[in-house]
């Protein structure tokens, strides 16, 4: 019995954390050649899961390394 009280305790606290995390957009072909200034910062990742800060999504999949990206700058 405690053990369920604990884990639907863990699942309530979580549910908002995890519904304010946007799903990651995807780059699509072809990759673009020149982007606006506009910053509305994007954290891109790589295949590798190495991520990085970009000042908005055109710059991030400019980038060929960049395969997918969330709004918002990198944690």
């Amino acid at each position: 019995m405690i053990k369920r009280t604990v884990l639907a305790m863990a699942v309530l606290l979580a549910g908002p954390a995890l519904a304010q995390q946007p799903a990651p957009t995807q780059c699509e072909l072809p990759r673009p050649d020149a982007c606006t200034q506009e910053y509305r910062p994007v954290c891109g990742f790589t295949l590798d899961a190495k991520s990085k800060t970009y000042g908005n999504a055109c710059a991030a999949c400019a980038d060929k390394e960049v395969v997918r990206h969330t709004p918002g700058p990198c944690a």
